[in-house]
């Protein structure tokens, strides 16, 4: 191998998820204080990663009231492209579906695949 071969290297890669409670009881200050965090947590690793271009990181944000949803919806998405939207808040709570297995399992398996894309 000559110093003029290209050489293919893994950037290491890491995955940040948020799980965001949107059930009716969070109306108000509790997601106005949520999406406050939120914005500033983005900015802030938005801002490291363009101070750190040997490290991928992804978000993967799910949600949960009545029943739970991936806001990621194609997976877990590179962090410089991941857009916050405040959620709309309705339902009950339902925390068992934010750690249903089945839908973690479906994910990780449907995402994996394209971790480093």
């Amino acid at each position: 191998m000559g110093l003029t071969d290209k050489v293919e290297m893994l950037v290491p890669t890491f995955c940040v998820f948020l799980v965001i409670k949107t059930s009716s009881d969070m109306k108000g200050k509790k997601i106005s204080a949520v999406d406050k965090v939120i914005k500033e947590f983005i900015t802030e690793v938005k801002r490291i990663i363009s101070k750190n271009a040997d490290i991928a990181t992804r978000i993967a944000a799910l949600e949960f009231s009545t029943g739970a949803r991936w806001i990621t919806s194609s997976g877990h998405i590179l962090a410089e492209k991941f857009v916050w939207n405040s959620p709309y808040c309705s339902g009950n709570i339902d925390f068992g579906a934010a750690c249903n297995a089945k839908i973690l399992v479906n994910f990780i398996d449907s995402s994996y695949h394209n971790f480093y894309d």
